[in-house]
Protein backbone atom coordinates (compact mmCIF):
# COMPACT_ATOMS: atom_id res chain seq x y z
CA UNK A 1 0.00 0.00 0.00
CA UNK A 2 1.72 3.40 -0.99
CA UNK A 3 1.19 6.13 1.63
CA UNK A 4 -0.49 9.26 0.54
CA UNK A 5 1.45 12.33 0.12
CA UNK A 6 0.27 15.78 -0.26
CA UNK A 7 -0.38 19.43 1.75
CA UNK A 8 -1.97 18.88 5.31
CA UNK A 9 -5.97 19.42 4.45
CA UNK A 10 -7.61 22.79 6.24
CA UNK A 11 -9.07 20.72 9.20
CA UNK A 12 -5.65 20.45 10.31
CA UNK A 13 -4.81 22.68 13.68
CA UNK A 14 -1.26 23.61 13.72
CA UNK A 15 0.39 23.69 16.96
CA UNK A 16 2.76 26.00 18.59
CA UNK A 17 4.33 26.66 22.08
CA UNK A 18 2.11 30.16 22.22
CA UNK A 19 -1.08 28.18 22.26
CA UNK A 20 -0.14 25.78 24.70
CA UNK A 21 1.21 28.78 26.97
CA UNK A 22 -1.73 30.64 26.97
CA UNK A 23 -4.03 27.02 27.52
CA UNK A 24 -1.94 26.54 31.09
CA UNK A 25 -1.42 29.68 32.12
CA UNK A 26 -3.85 30.75 34.93
CA UNK A 27 -5.64 34.28 34.87
CA UNK A 28 -4.26 37.11 33.76
CA UNK A 29 -3.84 40.63 36.61
CA UNK A 30 -6.84 41.87 34.90
CA UNK A 31 -9.21 39.12 35.99
CA UNK A 32 -7.78 39.30 39.38
CA UNK A 33 -9.80 40.51 42.47
CA UNK A 34 -9.16 44.13 44.07
CA UNK A 35 -6.59 43.52 47.03
CA UNK A 36 -8.33 43.63 50.49
CA UNK A 37 -7.88 47.01 52.56
CA UNK A 38 -5.41 46.65 55.68
CA UNK A 39 -7.39 46.39 58.75
CA UNK A 40 -6.44 49.58 60.85
CA UNK A 41 -7.91 49.45 64.28
CA UNK A 42 -9.80 51.79 65.30
CA UNK A 43 -9.18 53.11 68.50
CA UNK A 44 -11.98 54.32 71.30
CA UNK A 45 -12.54 57.76 72.60
CA UNK A 46 -10.47 58.04 76.24
CA UNK A 47 -12.95 57.95 79.10
CA UNK A 48 -14.45 60.90 80.92
CA UNK A 49 -13.64 58.59 84.06
CA UNK A 50 -10.25 58.27 83.26
CA UNK A 51 -9.48 62.17 81.90
CA UNK A 52 -10.44 62.96 85.43
CA UNK A 53 -8.71 60.43 87.20
CA UNK A 54 -5.35 61.13 85.19
CA UNK A 55 -6.12 65.05 85.92
CA UNK A 56 -6.61 64.75 89.60
CA UNK A 57 -3.63 62.28 90.41
CA UNK A 58 -1.32 64.65 88.18
CA UNK A 59 -2.17 67.84 90.35
CA UNK A 60 -2.38 66.12 93.66
CA UNK A 61 1.22 64.53 92.69
CA UNK A 62 2.28 68.56 91.95
CA UNK A 63 0.91 69.36 94.91
CA UNK A 64 2.51 66.79 97.41
CA UNK A 65 5.72 67.53 95.35
CA UNK A 66 5.69 71.55 95.16
CA UNK A 67 4.93 70.82 99.36
CA UNK A 68 7.42 68.71 99.67
CA UNK A 69 9.71 70.85 98.25
CA UNK A 70 8.34 73.82 101.12
CA UNK A 71 7.67 75.66 97.69
CA UNK A 72 3.72 75.77 98.19
CA UNK A 73 1.70 75.39 101.41
CA UNK A 74 -1.00 73.55 101.21
CA UNK A 75 -4.40 72.97 103.37
CA UNK A 76 -5.15 69.27 102.51
CA UNK A 77 -8.62 70.19 104.40
CA UNK A 78 -9.82 72.48 101.68
CA UNK A 79 -7.70 70.07 98.42
CA UNK A 80 -9.78 67.16 99.23
CA UNK A 81 -13.57 68.77 98.95
CA UNK A 82 -11.95 70.28 96.29
CA UNK A 83 -10.95 67.21 94.34
CA UNK A 84 -14.96 65.91 94.88
CA UNK A 85 -16.52 68.66 93.92
CA UNK A 86 -14.84 68.26 90.60
CA UNK A 87 -15.36 64.97 90.35
CA UNK A 88 -19.51 65.79 91.53
CA UNK A 89 -19.09 68.07 88.48
CA UNK A 90 -17.73 65.84 86.01
CA UNK A 91 -20.20 62.82 86.92
CA UNK A 92 -22.90 65.76 86.51
CA UNK A 93 -21.12 66.77 83.12
CA UNK A 94 -20.73 62.95 81.68
CA UNK A 95 -24.22 61.64 83.17
CA UNK A 96 -25.43 60.56 79.50
CA UNK A 97 -22.44 59.28 78.23
CA UNK A 98 -23.14 55.79 80.26
CA UNK A 99 -21.68 55.04 83.93
CA UNK A 100 -18.62 56.19 85.12
CA UNK A 101 -18.19 53.51 88.04
CA UNK A 102 -14.71 54.46 89.08
CA UNK A 103 -15.59 58.30 89.50
CA UNK A 104 -18.23 57.19 91.66
CA UNK A 105 -15.68 55.14 93.80
CA UNK A 106 -13.22 57.30 94.07
CA UNK A 107 -15.89 60.03 94.83
CA UNK A 108 -17.20 57.17 97.85
CA UNK A 109 -13.98 57.21 99.03
CA UNK A 110 -13.26 60.81 99.81
CA UNK A 111 -16.64 61.74 101.26
CA UNK A 112 -15.70 58.65 103.99
CA UNK A 113 -12.93 60.36 104.25
CA UNK A 114 -14.16 63.77 104.77
CA UNK A 115 -17.01 62.40 106.94
CA UNK A 116 -14.48 60.32 109.26
CA UNK A 117 -12.32 63.52 109.41
CA UNK A 118 -14.98 65.43 110.29
CA UNK A 119 -16.71 63.53 112.96
CA UNK A 120 -13.71 62.24 115.00
CA UNK A 121 -11.78 66.03 114.57
CA UNK A 122 -9.01 64.36 112.72
CA UNK A 123 -6.53 67.26 111.44
CA UNK A 124 -6.12 66.64 107.62
CA UNK A 125 -4.17 70.42 106.98
CA UNK A 126 -0.50 71.07 106.80
CA UNK A 127 0.71 68.74 103.86
CA UNK A 128 1.89 65.19 103.61
CA UNK A 129 5.17 63.69 104.26
CA UNK A 130 8.22 63.65 106.65
CA UNK A 131 8.68 67.23 108.14
CA UNK A 132 11.28 68.26 110.93
CA UNK A 133 11.36 71.71 112.75
CA UNK A 134 13.81 72.47 114.78
CA UNK A 135 13.32 76.29 115.90
CA UNK A 136 15.81 78.23 117.68
CA UNK A 137 13.98 80.99 119.00
CA UNK A 138 10.24 81.95 119.46
CA UNK A 139 10.20 83.99 116.57
CA UNK A 140 10.32 80.75 114.30
CA UNK A 141 7.88 78.82 116.65
CA UNK A 142 4.13 79.36 114.47
CA UNK A 143 0.80 79.56 116.33
CA UNK A 144 0.79 75.46 115.43
CA UNK A 145 2.69 73.20 113.73
CA UNK A 146 0.54 70.82 111.35
CA UNK A 147 0.87 67.89 109.08
CA UNK A 148 -2.26 65.88 107.54
CA UNK A 149 -0.59 62.86 107.19
CA UNK A 150 2.69 61.42 107.72
CA UNK A 151 5.73 62.21 110.36
CA UNK A 152 6.15 65.60 112.28
CA UNK A 153 9.18 65.55 114.44
CA UNK A 154 9.73 68.70 116.46
CA UNK A 155 13.35 69.55 118.22
CA UNK A 156 13.22 71.81 120.79
CA UNK A 157 16.10 71.54 122.61
CA UNK A 158 17.61 74.22 121.32
CA UNK A 159 14.80 76.49 121.85
CA UNK A 160 15.23 79.33 124.64
CA UNK A 161 12.33 79.90 127.01
CA UNK A 162 11.16 83.02 129.05
CA UNK A 163 9.61 83.17 132.18
CA UNK A 164 5.92 81.78 132.51
CA UNK A 165 4.28 79.01 130.23
CA UNK A 166 5.98 78.90 126.41
CA UNK A 167 3.05 77.20 124.59
CA UNK A 168 3.83 74.59 121.53
CA UNK A 169 0.78 73.57 119.55
CA UNK A 170 0.65 70.42 117.28
CA UNK A 171 -1.48 68.46 115.41
CA UNK A 172 -1.49 65.18 112.79
CA UNK A 173 -4.27 63.73 111.33
CA UNK A 174 -2.67 59.91 110.79
CA UNK A 175 0.85 59.03 111.25
CA UNK A 176 3.69 60.05 113.94
CA UNK A 177 4.32 63.33 116.44
CA UNK A 178 7.79 63.25 118.20
CA UNK A 179 9.14 65.97 120.44
CA UNK A 180 12.06 66.29 121.39
CA UNK A 181 12.48 68.69 124.60
CA UNK A 182 15.49 70.72 126.61
CA UNK A 183 16.42 69.15 129.41
CA UNK A 184 15.73 70.48 132.99
CA UNK A 185 12.62 72.16 131.94
CA UNK A 186 9.21 72.01 133.72
CA UNK A 187 6.86 69.83 131.06
CA UNK A 188 3.31 69.93 130.74
CA UNK A 189 1.80 67.67 128.23
CA UNK A 190 -1.76 67.80 126.80
CA UNK A 191 -2.56 64.99 124.65
CA UNK A 192 -5.42 63.91 122.46
CA UNK A 193 -5.40 60.69 120.34
CA UNK A 194 -8.39 59.53 118.81
CA UNK A 195 -6.89 56.06 118.16
CA UNK A 196 -2.86 55.14 119.37
CA UNK A 197 -1.07 56.10 121.79
CA UNK A 198 1.00 59.03 124.07
CA UNK A 199 4.36 58.32 125.73
CA UNK A 200 6.20 60.84 127.82
CA UNK A 201 9.13 59.69 128.55
CA UNK A 202 8.61 56.39 128.75
CA UNK A 203 4.89 56.24 130.34
CA UNK A 204 2.37 54.96 127.92
CA UNK A 205 -1.46 55.74 127.25
CA UNK A 206 -3.05 54.03 124.34
CA UNK A 207 -6.66 53.38 123.03
CA UNK A 208 -9.04 54.85 121.48
CA UNK A 209 -10.27 58.21 122.29
CA UNK A 210 -7.34 59.30 125.06
CA UNK A 211 -7.35 62.23 126.18
CA UNK A 212 -4.33 62.17 128.84
CA UNK A 213 -1.96 65.56 130.68
CA UNK A 214 1.44 64.94 132.15
CA UNK A 215 3.04 67.32 134.32
CA UNK A 216 7.14 66.47 134.43
CA UNK A 217 9.50 68.29 136.89
CA UNK A 218 9.36 71.37 138.91
CA UNK A 219 10.15 75.25 137.72
CA UNK A 220 14.12 76.09 137.67
CA UNK A 221 14.14 79.01 135.83
CA UNK A 222 10.31 79.71 136.65
CA UNK A 223 9.74 78.44 132.93
CA UNK A 224 7.33 75.91 131.77
CA UNK A 225 6.96 74.33 128.76
CA UNK A 226 3.30 73.51 127.66
CA UNK A 227 2.88 70.96 124.41
CA UNK A 228 -0.63 70.55 123.20
CA UNK A 229 -0.40 67.59 120.36
CA UNK A 230 -2.99 66.08 118.92
CA UNK A 231 -2.98 63.42 116.44
CA UNK A 232 -6.24 61.96 115.25
CA UNK A 233 -4.62 58.07 114.17
CA UNK A 234 -1.18 56.94 115.23
CA UNK A 235 1.55 58.24 117.78
CA UNK A 236 2.40 61.27 119.75
CA UNK A 237 5.61 60.73 121.54
CA UNK A 238 7.62 63.57 123.92
CA UNK A 239 11.39 62.50 124.55
CA UNK A 240 14.72 64.34 125.81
Amino acid sequence: MSERSGPPSDDTVPFSGDSLRAETAGPTGADLPPPEPPIVPVLGGVSLGRMVLSGLLVVVGLVWLLDSAGLLEVSWGALLPVALVVIGLALIAGARTGSHSGLVAVGVILTVVLTVASALNIPVAGGVGERTEHPTSLGQVPASYELAFGSLRIDLSDLPLEAGDTEITARVGMGELRVTVPGRVRLQVNGEVTGGQIVVFGEERNGVSVEEAFVVGSPVSGSTLVLNLRIGFGSIVVER
